[in-house]
């Protein structure tokens, strides 16, 4: 078995990576809900209302979700440095 020590996670590629998934999910889920939540019989007026108001907050939460994750990141660099960091042990194929 091969043992691999992370000790530092890039921020960059955390950045680039949760904000393109989570909030273009929430995007998505969001536009999703927002057509499956708002009544047809109350207008176009309202339904695109009720679209985009769904779908901003489902990707506004993407994004606090996402820089949770990078405030974790940061954090996990930091105190990394202390702890020596998370320890894998991989086993490679033959």
């Amino acid at each position: 078995m091969k043992t691999i020590i992370v000790h530092q996670i890039n921020v960059i590629s955390v950045i680039k990576n949760t904000v393109v998934l989570f909030v273009i999910t929430g995007l998505v889920i969001g536009f999703i809900m927002g057509f499956l939540l708002t009544p047809a019989n109350m207008g176009l007026t309202t339904l695109l209302k009720g679209l985009i108001s769904t779908t901003l907050f489902m990707g506004a939460y993407g994004l606090s979700a996402s820089v949770v994750l990078i405030f974790f990141s940061i954090l996990y660099n930091l105190l990394s440095r202390f702890t020596g960091g998370l320890e894998f042990k991989i086993r490679e194929k033959q």
